[in-house]
């Protein structure tokens, strides 16, 4: 199967995990807890999760999953071969109260490589879409990430999770930039929206946002 017949799959499954989560929000009808004392989990994180598992080993039987709720051990990284990534709702806090920036996202690796990847704002209307080496696309269109260069006339925008700390090391950095703008939370449409945004850059500050580079590919 070819990463543009993969991509339409995962684009399909995202698309339907994408009414699921409207269904839901507009039936107001989810428990919730919380993961570790701090990290809101609805039913529906779960619910969606399950669903788009069950879709991906329909189609895909066998290949390996990564996912937010029911398949979170990051060991699957190191596996040799397809693996999914998936989060099932990315930005709870703002799908449980009832704000746009929520996102399903689904990517697919192979060999460490990701090859494919969606992101589905729902309430945003908005559906981001790439290929490895083939560029990136929102709904439909072609989009790329800034060229500018100069950090020192580059608008950044950056975001605080819940429980989360400044990154010192990336705020250091602030300072150089023209502008600093603060976006609402969820971290796939934020990357995604910075191929089409005023912004140049975006800067998380979470302890993963050390891992890797701000600037979505594209």
């Amino acid at each position: 199967m070819t990463d543009n017949q993969r991509l339409q799959h995962a684009l399909e499954i995202a698309l339907d995990a994408g009414e699921q989560i409207r269904a839901a929000r507009h039936g107001r009808d989810f428990g919730h807890r919380y993961k570790g004392g701090e990290e809101l989990v609805t039913d529906i994180d779960v619910a969606v999760d399950r669903r788009i598992g069950e879709r991906l080993e329909a189609i895909f039987p066998g290949e390996a999953r990564l996912s937010e709720e029911l398949a979170p051990d990051r060991s699957a990284l190191a596996v040799e071969g397809p693996l999914w990534v998936v989060d099932p709702i990315d930005g709870t806090v703002n799908f449980a109260h009832g704000l746009a920036h929520v996102a399903v996202s689904i990517a697919w690796l192979e060999h460490g490589q990701a090859r494919i990847g969606v992101v589905h704002a729902p309430f945003l209307g908005e559906t981001y879409t790439a290929i490895h080496g083939e560029g990136a696309w929102r709904n439909g269109e072609t989009i790329h990430a800034s060229r500018r260069q100069d950090l020192s006339r580059s608008l950044v925008a950056t975001g605080f999770p819940t429980a989360a700390t400044a990154d010192r090391h990336r705020c250091a950095a602030w300072p150089r930039c023209s502008i600093t703008a603060r976006m609402c939370a969820a971290t796939a449409p934020r990357h995604s929206t910075c191929a089409t945004s005023p912004a140049d850059d975006w800067t998380p500050t979470t302890r993963a946002s050390r891992r890797g580079t701000s600037r979505p590919a594209g």
